[in-house]
């Protein structure tokens, strides 16, 4: 062997190799949030706020990726029909809710007439009725709609209700339910594990897949005029690894400022600035 190759290889034997630290499970994140959330289903929100923490709880039948692609969440994939009238949705085999009832095609087919109800009164509810929604093959959901609409599918990523919880409900007594507060849960990684007026804690939906990293999540009242949360002020100018250990993350977790997790871009891509941040700083499963 040549001298001066063994000598670049003795050089490049002693540089360290660069690693992408792999993200461990466990630990809690604390959010702040901007103005109080009300509802907690994705049926009656009225603020970011709610959206925000609904988009932790609830999953849609789709959802828009990093690319801006629109991706099958509750549906494994769908066709459309020569006119393009007519959607056929293939509901996911295997999920379940977070109290371990099994998902299905009568829970999005509940949801959905709950959208077109006349007593119903949301923002949209007026263009769900035009929509005609109806069981199709095993496993399938068929839309059908009055004319083309090539951004149909983006439409589908309002959160999915268990029709178990609700069935029976007129739709002012589902808002009012104790599971759209305080007991709410969803297909998605998250459920509500209490709730206080300086805080609301998501805990980690044990049906989940993927399961996220983190165990729990804190979203606390937002000082209006710091964009903190309520009681995290005196953690101000300390070390980061400080505030890291009050917030509970450790195990390689980044700590997020508050204020990084209000971005209305984070939302267009199908998930809560919560959501998008948690995910890039590998605290929860994309």
């Amino acid at each position: 062997m040549p001298a001066a190759f063994a000598a670049v290889l003795a050089v490049c034997g002693c540089q360290p190799v660069a690693t992408v630290p792999k993200p461990a499970r466990g630990g809690t994140a604390v959010e702040a949030l901007v103005g109080q959330p009300t509802v907690l289903n994705p049926l009656f929100e009225a603020n970011d706020s709610t959206r925000d923490v609904d988009s932790l709880i609830y999953q849609g039948l789709t959802s828009v990726d990093s690319q801006q692609q629109v991706i099958g969440v509750l549906a494994s994939d769908w066709s459309v029909s020569a006119d393009h009238l007519t959607y056929t949705f293939n509901i996911r085999d295997g999920v379940k809710w977070a109290d371990g009832q099994a998902f299905g095609v009568d829970d999005v087919l509940f949801t959905f007439h709950i959208l077109q109800d006349l007593e119903y009164q949301q923002p949209g509810a007026d263009v769900w009725r035009q929509v005609g929604v109806a069981a199709g093959g095993p496993g399938q959901v068929v839309f059908a709609l009055r004319a083309p609409e090539a951004s149909f599918p983006l439409t589908l990523r309002v959160g999915i209700i268990p029709k178990h919880i609700f069935a029976g409900m007129a739709p002012a007594q589902i808002a009012s339910s104790p599971y759209s507060g305080l007991r709410a849960f969803g297909t998605g990684p998250f459920k509500v594990g209490s709730i206080n007026q300086l805080a609301i804690t998501l805990d980690r939906n044990p049906y989940a897949a993927p399961q996220p990293y983190l165990d729990q999540g804190y979203r606390r009242a937002a000082d209006r005029d710091h964009g903190e949360p309520v009681g995290e002020r005196p953690f101000r100018g300390r070390r980061q690894e400080q505030v890291v250990g009050r917030a509970e993350l450790g195990n390689g977790f980044h700590w997020v400022p508050p204020l990084t997790l209000t971005s209305t871009d984070a939302r267009r891509c199908g998930r809560s600035a919560a959501a998008a941040d948690l995910i890039s700083s590998g605290v929860t499963s994309a």
